[in-house]
């Protein structure tokens, strides 16, 4: 054997200083992340907390081998079946719309909604990216789904 690896499966003194300076440097990447999210505006927090949450029960129900890991095409099929179709909340202070024949309209989440929820995704795709769970380089934007959304206020009336 002309190998210069050490016999017994021992790893070289090198490499092993090389991962240990690579550990160091994802440990402090990841506390840096984690505090950047604690020191944040409560607002933004608070903006980006539900399209969040919903998004891990969706992946859940989905049962996606990568779990929670935000990806452009989850992200637009999360959007169209959880948001674009979702009828916004009833409120006791406005009349509900009606069309010209007098029958009730059930209106749909807005563009800003969708903003807000692509939003919230981008956020978390970029916390995944920190820690080291993404390695896609460009990450969803939401383009193919804002596209999406303009395409379906021009059929969809209702669309607010």
């Amino acid at each position: 054997m002309d190998s210069d690896a050490p016999i017994g499966g021992n790893i070289p003194q090198e490499q092993n200083r090389q991962l240990q300076a690579q550990a160091k440097v994802n440990k402090r990447a990841q506390e840096l992340a984690f505090a950047f999210q604690q020191t944040r505006p409560r607002a933004t927090t608070r903006l980006y907390s539900k399209p969040q949450a919903k998004w891990g029960v969706w992946c859940k129900e989905q049962g996606f081998s990568d779990g929670e890991l935000v990806t452009e095409n989850k992200m637009v099929t999360f959007l169209d079946e959880w948001v674009l179709h979702r009828p916004i909340r009833s409120s006791c202070y406005k009349r509900a719309c009606t069309d010209e024949n007098g029958d009730l309209v059930t209106q749909t989440l807005g563009v800003s909604s969708l903003k807000q929820y692509a939003a919230g995704l981008v956020d978390l795709w970029k916390f995944q990216k920190t820690l080291g769970q993404s390695y896609s380089t460009a990450g969803p934007d939401g383009k193919i789904q804002m596209s999406k959304a303009k395409d379906h206020r021009l059929r969809n009336p209702t669309f607010i």
